[in-house]
């Protein structure tokens, strides 16, 4: 048995995150969402928690199938209740721009790549809070939270959008998309054109 399987989490009722109602083990936890309840469990590694296991057997399915991109996390070990995948030792992409004041090029080609790439693995939903893309040294970034990539439908960037204007960076973000991909630019267009 793992140590980890110790901690003890549920889900309250309504959009409320996960608690965690025990942690007798030495593992910091590092977020907490409406599925599950994360721990890092060494320098390479952590674990997430899962109240209902049919949000790990998603999310694990969803890992597995993208395994060989380098913009995921990779899977090292499931069971009922838990997945262990590697650490991603950064800053939210929400932190990076509020620290920054600026939308650098370099972050937008990445968004770009990760969206085509996204539309190669079939995911369904593109839909990513800020909060999701964590970036890592040299400007790479890496997408967290699959549960429900292959579950929702949801095509168009709306929370990038979102959260990008309420930053301020909407303008500029748009200029440099327009100016790197066109074509992702005119697709979408029309959900920028709902924020504006």
């Amino acid at each position: 048995m793992n140590d980890y399987s110790l901690i003890d989490v549920y889900k309250p009722k309504g959009w409320n995150k996960v608690k965690v109602l025990k942690n007798p083990t030495p593992y910091e936890l590092i977020g907490r969402g409406m599925q599950g309840a994360v721990f890092k469990i060494s320098d390479k590694k952590c674990v997430k928690l899962y109240p209902d296991d049919e949000h790990r057997v998603w999310e694990e399915e969803v890992l597995k199938k993208i395994q060989s991109s380098s913009y995921f996390p990779k899977i090292y070990e499931s069971d009922k209740n838990y997945l262990v995948m590697e650490y991603v030792d950064g800053i939210t992409l929400e932190d990076y721009l509020k620290k920054k004041k600026i939308m650098p090029e370099s972050i937008t080609k990445e968004i770009i790549a990760i969206h085509k790439e996204m539309e190669r693995l079939k995911f369904t939903d593109r839909d990513i809070y800020l909060r999701h893309f964590i970036v890592i040294n040299n400007e790479k970034i890496k997408v967290i939270d699959h549960v429900k990539s292959f579950t929702r439908v949801r095509p168009q960037p709306k929370r990038l959008i979102k959260g990008l204007k309420k930053l301020g960076l909407l303008d500029s973000f748009l200029l440099s998309v327009k100016k790197i991909d066109y074509k992702m630019y005119r697709k979408w267009r029309k959900t920028v054109s709902k924020y504006r």
